[in-house]
């Protein structure tokens, strides 16, 4: 019955990402982690988001804007690099009351973080370092992303086109380090 609930809500998480190009993850994140224990979450919603930011990448590839993709990718290395030395798929009381206070903190950012039309290149730097950052423990940083990739300068489809290519580097990045497994799913 969870397996039902699971690609019923991988479905209908993947129809808002198509739309909107965003947020499809953050629902998705919220329905695995009230039904999985929490060992499996993130592995498997990274496999998840995988997928679909691969489908992305392949249908906006040539509205990739590759300047910021590589400003923000070799950080966002490190960050995942940096966060598999602390964490500990074990001891994951925290990780149920941490995704709450995720997903409020998410809604305090998107009520009064500033409005940045169009940031400069630079901060997509230290942005690639705290995503990876947080990846391994949240999975769902689409939403911290949302708002530097919304710019003026930008199509529709290139938003779409440049916030997948870098979440399938994120997802791959997740699979690539040492001491992150799927094995844990």
């Amino acid at each position: 019955m969870i397996w039902i609930l699971l690609v019923g809500s991988a479905l209908v998480a993947a129809a808002v990402s198509g739309i909107l190009g965003m947020a499809g993850g953050f629902m998705l994140l919220g329905v695995m982690t009230a039904v999985l224990p929490p060992a499996q979450v993130v592995p498997l919603h990274g496999v998840v988001q995988f997928a679909s930011n691969i489908s992305r990448t392949f249908a906006f590839f040539r509205e990739i804007r590759w300047r910021i993709f590589a400003i923000y990718a070799l950080p966002l290395v490190a960050g995942v690099a940096g966060s598999t030395q602390v964490w500990s798929g074990e001891n994951l009381g925290w990780f149920r009351p941490g995704i709450g206070i995720f997903v409020l903190c998410f809604l305090a950012w998107r009520r009064w973080s500033p409005q940045w039309r169009n940031p400069p290149f630079w901060i997509y730097a230290p942005l690639g370092l705290c995503t990876g950052f947080l990846t391994i423990f949240v999975g769902a940083t689409g939403p911290f992303l949302a708002p530097f990739f919304l710019r003026d300068d930008f199509e529709k489809e290139e938003v779409i086109a440049v916030k997948g290519r870098p979440r399938r580097r994120t997802r791959w990045t997740c699979f690539e380090v040492p001491g992150v497994s799927l094995s844990r799913v």
